[in-house]
């Protein structure tokens, strides 16, 4: 690759990058990493410009720490020892060209200032954080003229404590007025008195690690709305101006840490909501790409809900596209086929992983009268027939789906009152808009398996996830009609039901699949008690957005280059083994679409395509994950159920492995089969305990092994 393609490639992953002079560590720009962007246009010019120029990569900016290890280690064999001894998670890592020496560069997720540290488990080295920069991977050393190499490619680890813990905490402390402010990250101060000057100085704090306007302003409000720290909170217009100062504030590096916000860093797993574990099989979760949404309201609601709570931040983010999707309809769109605000989010997790609450609060935003905000004084969710046929073009009825007939139902006219005439506005409506929300969406999908309506459910879906319209299958007792609505889906479920319902041929090969966004995780840490968010300052930035659509619906098409980027991703890119590509573009221009409304663009630039290419490619990698279990025959298919089941939970009983596998849809003969075929192979064992209060025998199925 040229140095420019690995600059794009570097920008796509969200990495800021700035031009060195070829074969040094020396920025060609006028001030330093402090110019490093994921701008496509100004990374072209750049290289253009100096077409071998090397990579930096700015660390605060691009939200990584990177563990730069010089001398400790001689080959490949004592870095894989060393890590273990260490303790290192798996993460991305670049072998340095420095030479003889074998030096190793480990890249995490998070925030702190860089430091040096001399024996970390026998080897020394540097932390490069907020305010600093590393050469990337493709480079040339400036003293052995090797190349920078990607030895891992793996997906990017949170920064663990074993790293932070390398630079030693600070107790400087700083006290003027009546104000003590301690640069550690928990901040214990108490503001009486000039309010604005405690937030000049706090923004440029946050300046100095690294970080630009956004992050700043969101800082500035959590201080500013706690009144443990400002009893008597400045307004938003004065907060505005303090973080649009401090974000053109000249950087200074300081010796001592930076002040960050209330709370641990950014880098925490727990306050982060990103996932730190991996799967009962061992196979490590896709990373989400959070930059593809950095900058929008999305990320916002996110960053706020997951404050002090343990939910998937994707979880959040997700669910409120969702909804807002489903909300706008056909008044943002593009002319790009399947380029719609609609999508169909399914986010699987165990039971506590939070897959309840993040649609709950998502839903909230809309759901409750609020501030006047809404044009018809009314929620912009509603129940069946509560608001359904308002002449408006924005708003979405919320109902639970269990076949086609059922949906054709919802779009009913409502029924007239004793002596009331049809209003003639209710019959020439705007298009229905309908979502259906549910923490457990498993119910739906079962339908899937019903042999006399299961098919024509199926099928509606996936007409409705290409456009406005569907026809309902005929019966017996039931001729086929036609309807049109714009719908959408918001729903969790465990990942033994997906795969217990999915996994007949069927439903995996009926295109249904292709057409889900699934976020996933393995995470279910439970806390005592989850701290609800303040929506307010979500609706006064989205409230907006969405009802100027009502008046003047967008249609935002890429431009060119964008265009192209797309089709030259979709037409190269090799999807994990296993993994149709089928709807991937789709997936991707629908994000797209999203990212350039909510960022105010007229048009999609490369930037918007490239990150909604990012979902997608996170999107082919969930599908690889969450692939429903098949075979060569339904006994196979039947047993690969059973192995999933098992493999998860080690003891069942086989009446509840019947019920979590579901037999009865497969045949109890067939499932019998299946269950002693294992037996013999030494697979599990299956043996009689007493249980319950009435000291009944039954039968209990025990993991002994597995393939």
């Amino acid at each position: 690759m040229t140095f420019l393609e690995l600059a794009l490639s570097y920008a796509a992953r969200g990495w800021h990058v700035f031009p060195c002079v070829p074969r040094t560590k020396e920025p060609l720009t006028k001030h330093g990493w402090q110019d490093a962007t994921t701008d496509t246009q100004q990374i072209t010019a750049w290289w253009t410009a100096h077409p071998d120029a090397n990579l930096g990569i700015a660390c605060g900016a691009s939200g990584l720490v990177v563990l730069d290890v010089d001398h400790g280690l001689a080959s490949d064999a004592d870095a894989i020892f060393w890590m273990g001894k260490a303790g290192m998670p798996a993460t991305y890592v670049v072998r340095t060209g420095r030479r003889p020496e074998f030096g190793l560069q480990f890249y995490f997720i998070g925030s702190m200032r860089g430091c040096d540290f001399k024996d970390f488990e026998g080897c020394a080295g540097q932390i490069r954080g907020a305010g600093q920069y590393v050469m990337a991977a493709g480079s040339i050393h400036p003293d052995s003229g090797k190349e920078y190499t990607v030895k891992s490619d793996a997906p990017l680890a949170p920064l663990p404590s074993i790293i932070a813990n390398l630079r030693k905490p600070q107790a400087e402390t700083a006290t003027t007025s009546s104000r003590v402010i301690k640069t550690r990250w928990e901040l214990p101060v108490h503001v009486d008195e000039d309010r604005t000057g405690f937030l000049v100085e706090q923004g440029g704090y946050i300046r100095n690690a690294g970080l630009g306007y956004a992050a700043i302003k969101a800082h500035l409000e959590e201080l500013n709305n706690d009144p443990e720290i400002i009893a008597d909170p400045v307004s938003e217009d004065r907060l505005d101006g303090v973080a649009e100062r401090a974000s053109k504030f000249e950087v200074n590096v300081p010796e001592v840490p930076p002040v960050a916000i209330v709370g641990k860093p950014a880098a925490d797993p727990e306050h982060t909501g990103e996932d730190a574990d991996v799967s009962l099989t061992g196979k490590e979760q896709p990373h989400y790409p959070r930059h593809a949404w950095a900058g929008t309201i999305y990320a916002l609601f996110a960053d706020l809900c997951v404050k002090g709570n343990h939910i998937p931040w994707k979880y959040f983010c997700e669910s409120l596209r969702t909804i807002t999707g489903a909300i706008v309809g056909n008044r943002l769109s593009s002319e790009m086929y399947g380029a719609r605000s609609q999508e169909y989010t399914i986010q699987i997790g165990p039971p506590g992983s939070g897959k309840g609450t993040s649609e709950e609060w998502a839903e909230k935003v809309y759901s409750e009268e609020w501030d006047g905000m809404t044009r018809t004084n009314a929620p912009l969710l509603f129940g069946p027939r509560e608001y359904a046929w308002r002449g408006t073009g924005i708003g979405a009825q919320v109902g639970a789906l269990a076949s086609a007939p059922g949906l054709m139902k919802m779009l009913e006219l409502r029924p007239l009152k004793k002596g009331e005439a049809r209003n003639p506005a209710e019959i020439w409506k705007p298009i229905a808009r309908v979502i259906t929300i549910q923490e457990e969406i498993h119910g739906l999908f079962a339908n899937f398996t019903n042999e006399s309506t299961g098919a024509g459910l199926e099928s509606v879906l996936c007409e409705l996830y290409d456009r406005d319209s569907f026809t309902s299958t005929s019966t017996k007792d039931r001729q086929p009609e036609r309807g049109r609505c714009q719908f959408s889906m918001l729903g969790g479920i465990t990942a033994e039901m997906w795969e217990s319902t999915f996994s007949k041929a069927s439903a995996t090969d009926s295109g249904f699949l292709t057409r889900v966004n699934i976020v996933g995780t393995e995470r279910s840490k439970r806390v005592g008690g989850l701290r609800a968010p303040n929506l307010e300052v979500i609706r006064h930035k989205i409230y907006p957005l969405v009802l100027a659509l009502c008046e003047s619906p967008r249609v935002i098409n890429p431009d060119p280059d964008a265009e192209r980027l797309m089709n030259t991703w979709f037409d190269s890119y090799v999807p994990p083994p296993g993994v149709t590509i089928s709807r991937l573009n789709i997936h991707a221009w629908r994000a797209a679409l999203h990212i350039a409304w909510l960022r105010g663009h007229s048009c999609m630039t490369c930037e918007d395509v490239q990150h909604g290419i990012d979902l997608a490619e996170y999107l082919a990698h969930m599908r690889e994950y969450y692939r429903p279990p098949e075979g060569e025959s339904r006994q196979a298919r039947c047993e690969q159920s059973i192995r999933k089941i098992m493999q998860a939970r080690k003891r069942l009983s086989v009446k509840e492995l019947r019920d979590r596998t579901n037999a009865f849809k497969a045949g109890l003969d067939l499932w019998d089969k299946a269950l002693k075929a294992m037996e013999r192979a030494g697979e599990l064992r299956i043996h009689e305990e007493l249980g319950g209060a009435n000291k009944k025998l039954r039968k209990i199925a025990i993991l002994l092994k597995t393939q």
